[in-house]
């Protein structure tokens, strides 16, 4: 078994995980095919090469079975931005972790998994494998997608998928109207990518789900070109917090000052006689 994956750096689009399961046989043929790192093969060569490892044999049999995991835009810029944030690398970890765990749950029996390296250090992304699944070899290894012809394999399956969910992607924000000449690769550096992330932005809702918001690129623009708001919120200030015996106590509530000092309240809770809770009734 093979993993790799694509679209760790877009700002647009879904990062996709993909695994590549051959038979210890069959190894070899991978390399007949053409099978090799996605970077280093055309769009055209990439596809072909798909094809190739999903056709049927004279024995009805695959040379390969495949699966994907399609982490959304939003899944990404949601865990990274969430109060007790996720890496990108820990989403990969468990990605790689799922792959595993279908194929086991399919039945299938592994015995070797090739893992293309995710962070900065082999040993301890291939303890926190070995951790989990202490009955495989696993192999974590830089570049492993251009070393382990499974993991181009699987480097394939993940790009022409990712390309594919690029290529197709429907917006759901009602209204949205993609430009015509496209939004490129998604990645940062295409002219197209950056005209789209430079004239899309909405000042009140930002971008559309395609956006990953947790990119520097799109927060950049962000602060420049979105309308700034302070949200209102009960004060943050521990110092001023009521102990349960206070929170409960109708004479402290009557000894604090009805009125609030600080940021004005919005008029969509003025207008509704909207306000805390400060009492449990």
């Amino acid at each position: 078994m093979g993993i790799d994956e694509a679209g760790r750096g877009p700002v647009l689009g879904p990062m996709v995980y993909g695994c590549a399961i051959v038979r210890a046989d069959d190894v070899a043929k991978l390399e007949t095919i053409g099978v090799d790192d996605s970077k280093a093969l055309t769009d055209s060569k990439r596809r072909r090469i798909f094809e190739l490892m999903r056709q049927k044999s004279e024995s009805d049999e695959k040379l390969l079975t495949y699966s994907v995991r399609v982490v959304h835009p939003r899944t990404i810029s949601a865990q990274m931005q969430r109060r007790v944030k996720q890496s990108l690398n820990e989403i990969s970890h468990l990605c790689a972790v799922a792959l595993i765990e279908r194929a086991l749950q399919r039945g299938i029996c592994l015995s070797e998994v090739y893992v293309d390296l995710v962070g900065n250090k082999e040993e301890v992304y291939q303890a926190f494998l070995n951790e989990r699944f202490p009955s495989l070899k696993i192999i974590v290894s830089k570049k492993a997608d251009s070393i382990f012809r499974i993991v181009g394999a699987a480097s394939i399956v993940a790009k022409v998928t990712r390309d594919d969910k690029l290529a197709e992607w429907v917006f759901e924000e009602r209204g949205f109207i993609a430009p015509e000449e496209g939004i490129g690769s998604g990645y940062p550096a295409d002219p197209l990518t950056k005209k789209f992330i430079r004239t899309m932005v909405d000042p009140v809702f930002g971008y559309p789900s395609l956006v990953r918001f947790s990119w520097k690129t799109v927060e950049r623009v962000l602060e420049r070109r979105a309308i700034k708001y302070t949200w209102d919120t009960p004060s943050l200030d521990t110092s001023k917090q009521l102990t349960l015996t206070e929170l409960w106590s109708k004479a402290r509530e009557k000894k604090r000052s009805p009125t609030k000092k600080g940021v004005r309240r919005h008029a969509f809770f003025t207008e509704r006689g909207l306000s805390n809770a400060t009492e449990l009734i």
